[in-house]
């Protein structure tokens, strides 16, 4: 195959909906070195959005996060690709909910619920609904 990053990430899909989660994040991590490494931006932030979605599911919330962020960070700047940014916005809410981040989570998923409706995409509609309205838009006070 002509492109390492296509066939890494057709491998990567493979691992994943084998149940293969750790190979499958390995093989992501691989094409995302191949797509910083020839500058292919929209390849990258793809990445790092399933990178950032394995992540959340091995439970490392942090590495989740830094992978979303990035990913939202790239579609925003280089990447004409609204649901591509919706979907980075909605694993980085996740991460950031998972990580007791509760506000910030809020915006991504508003702003992720705001480009589904835009883009006709109900399901994406219906999940920013159900999170947003069973997140606490505030920190809990502290206890006493």
């Amino acid at each position: 195959m002509d492109d390492p990053i296509a066939h890494l990430i057709s491998q990567a899909k493979t691992s994943q909906q084998r149940g293969n989660a750790a190979e499958a994040l390995a093989l992501y991590r691989e094409a995302e070195a191949h797509a910083r490494e020839s500058g292919n931006l929209v390849r990258l932030a793809y990445c790092l959005r399933h990178i950032s979605a394995i992540a959340l599911e091995l439970n490392d919330n942090e590495a989740a996060l830094s992978a979303g962020k990035e990913a939202v960070a790239i579609y925003r700047e280089c990447a004409d690709d609204p649901l591509g940014l919706a979907n980075a916005l909605r694993v980085t809410g996740l991460a950031l909910a998972a990580l007791g981040q509760g506000v910030d989570a809020t915006a991504c998923w508003a702003e992720a619920r705001s480009l589904y409706q835009h883009l006709g995409i109900q399901a994406g509609v219906a999940e920013a609904d159900d999170w947003l309205g069973a997140t606490p838009k505030e920190p809990p006070p502290p206890a006493p």
